[in-house]
């Protein structure tokens, strides 16, 4: 196992650093912030660490931060990103990429934990496309919005096309123009637990209406779920306690009145 250390003077090295690490190294990324970066994992069994202050700052650019790409697809990756602050990202922050058509394409036991995503806008802050068994844990999601006249469509954690038994825990998410957790295309049997949804849009915990070809998805389970009645604009609006998918499940939930 070997750690090995970079900073932001070294930005144009990093994909090369990452490449080149073995199986239970870690990539600690130093204080400082790393400008447009745009990285992508191809080796399973890994860890991506953030010290404080470690900023990926995207300055608006359409890409993503970390993407783990077709080169995982079909097994268990093992793979840990923690301790980063993502932001202005217009496109992702992590991008689980398994594939969209195939369903043997997918990417499981991935681990995004203490992570901030701050001001990202496109389609999720985290999105998991084709993703099983990964675990969202303890992050913060502060004020990602979609760009103008696509403010519905961003999400901080999108889940799609056959993203099954995912645990998203103890996450708090505020000021999203979305939906703060969406499931698309037979996204089922996942676990949402001890959330916070604050000044959210209004497709709370909503399944995407299925595009043609595509299928419902059903068994997630929300638990301890709180939120308040206002949206990202300051307007009240009406609580939606589950899905419109009646095999979807909320229960605990506890209402805090904004």
């Amino acid at each position: 196992m070997t750690i090995v250390g970079v900073t932001p003077s070294a930005i144009g090295e990093l994909q090369q650093h990452l490449d080149e690490l073995k199986t239970d190294d870690t990539l600690l990324f130093m204080p400082g912030i790393y400008r447009r970066v745009s990285l992508t994992v191809k080796q399973p069994n890994i860890t991506l660490l953030g010290t404080g202050g470690a900023v990926f700052d995207g300055e608006g650019e359409e890409v993503y931060a970390i993407r783990l790409g077709h080169d995982l697809r079909g097994g268990a990756a093992h793979i840990t990103i923690g301790g980063f602050t993502f932001r202005r990202y217009n496109g992702y922050g992590v991008h689980v990429w398994g594939h969209k058509e195939d369903e043997a394409g997918w990417i499981a036991r991935v681990d995004i934990i203490r992570n901030a995503f701050v001001e990202c806008s496109g389609f999720g802050a985290v999105d998991l496309v084709n993703a099983r068994s990964c675990r969202v844990t303890h992050n913060v999601f502060l004020n990602n919005q979609g760009r103008k006249g696509e403010e519905g469509l961003m999400h901080d954690i999108y889940l799609a096309h056959r993203s099954l038994t995912n645990a998203l825990e103890e996450n708090l998410h505020v000021g999203c123009s979305g939906s703060p957790v969406k499931f698309r295309d037979r996204s089922s049997e996942n676990l949402v637990r001890g959330a916070i949804f604050r000044d959210t849009g209004n497709g709370r915990l909503m399944e995407e209406r299925p595009s043609k070809g595509e299928g419902r998805s059903v068994r997630n389970v929300f638990v301890d779920i709180s939120w308040n009645r206002r949206d990202w604009k300051g307007k009240k609006t009406k609580l939606k306690q589950c899905t419109k998918e009646k095999k979807n499940r909320c229960r605990h939930d506890q209402f805090i009145r904004g």
